[in-house]
């Protein structure tokens, strides 16, 4: 885009540069002008497991990679045997929820009533380990809907005129309610839902900082969730009996999503605390946190925020492999 020498204002329209199905970004000009340098990244995540300790809570084995279909796979859910896994897949620029049964098992796309327009994000896996709750723009704007069963049409159960959207559905372990968090209210609270009739959602957590991707734990007493409140991302606990919220997981460093083990002894979540994002432990009802593995499944920043799944054998988790060229557009005059 032109700008007005006299006043830095943009002067007429922008003019495309470059026409790529990668992103072409960190663009760069020469002294004199008429040369333009940029980075081609190109982005590859895919799911993989690696084999946790049922007493440890630490990594066991190698990390294996579980999906091959489209170039990004991020917000994994999965039953607690590990038996049925939903996650997001985007190709082509359209994100799908897909599915497996097993993780070796063939990668099915979970809807097939919507077209291409449709986005869908953030599957979560009902307790009875048959229904799939995910985010879907099929409304208009990301709305909460559920599969009744694999193969089945999906119900929609969020609605209203509101703006924002609600995204990132959790499971109560009676399979009654579901937590979630939307910006309908302004900021991002967290709110719950009738996991069956659905209707009008009510708060749950509204604070005036952002508040995020809540997992409730297997207990029911208990749901941990992500907030900026002291200006940090810090993970807090919000007992169901109470109706109280407490810091749960507390550092100078980011910390990411958590989920608690399908029987409540760890829970788990992401962190930099030693420099680089992983996945770390720590004993279910609090304690010394612990890095899950050394080198395996450790997530880059770009995956930071996008969340994993806990079985009762594995952790899934999206890993993001980049690759990057420098290239020079010449002659721009």
């Amino acid at each position: 885009m032109s700008l007005d020498p006299a006043t830095g204002e943009p002067v007429g329209e922008g003019r495309r540069l470059t026409i790529s199905a990668t992103d072409d970004i960190q663009p760069r000009f020469s002294p004199d002008g008429k040369r333009l340098a940029f980075t081609v990244r190109n982005l590859n995540r895919q799911l993989w497991a690696l084999g946790r300790n049922p007493e440890t809570g630490l990594a066991t084995g190698d990390a294996r990679v579980i999906t091959e279909h489209g170039q990004l796979n991020y917000y994994p859910g999965a039953s607690p045997d590990g038996m049925l896994l939903a996650w997001t897949s985007q190709n082509a620029g359209q994100g799908a929820i897909y599915y497996k049964l097993g993780l070796a098992g063939p990668e099915r796309k979970l809807t097939r009533e919507w077209d291409r327009s449709t986005r869908e994000i953030g599957a979560a896996i009902a307790p009875d380990g048959e229904q799939v709750a995910f985010s879907s723009t099929s409304s208009g704007t990301y709305r909460l809907w559920r599969m009744p069963a694999l193969d089945s049409v999906a119900l929609q159960l969020t609605d209203g005129d509101r703006a924002g959207v609600d995204v990132q559905p959790a499971w109560s372990p009676d399979g009654k309610t579901l937590a979630f968090y939307s910006n309908r209210a302004g900021n991002w609270d967290i709110w719950t839902v009738d996991a069956i009739t659905g209707g009008e959602p009510t708060p749950l957590i509204d604070w005036p900082s952002n508040e995020l991707y809540a997992a409730y734990s297997p207990d029911g007493r208990h749901l941990a969730f992500v907030s900026t409140k002291t200006g940090d991302e810090d993970i807090y606990r919000y007992d169901l009996r109470s109706k109280e919220s407490t810091p749960f997981v507390t550092h100078e460093a980011t910390e990411g999503p958590g989920s608690w083990s399908p029987d409540g002894r760890w829970f788990y979540f992401t962190s930099n605390r030693e420099g680089t994002f992983a996945i770390w432990r720590m004993p279910g009802d609090g304690g010394e946190p612990e890095r899950f593995s050394r080198g395996a499944l450790d997530m880059p920043e770009a995956a930071l925020f996008t969340k994993f799944a806990v079985t009762q054998k594995d952790i899934i988790a999206p890993i993001e492999a980049r690759r990057g060229d420098v290239y020079i557009l010449d002659n721009l005059e």
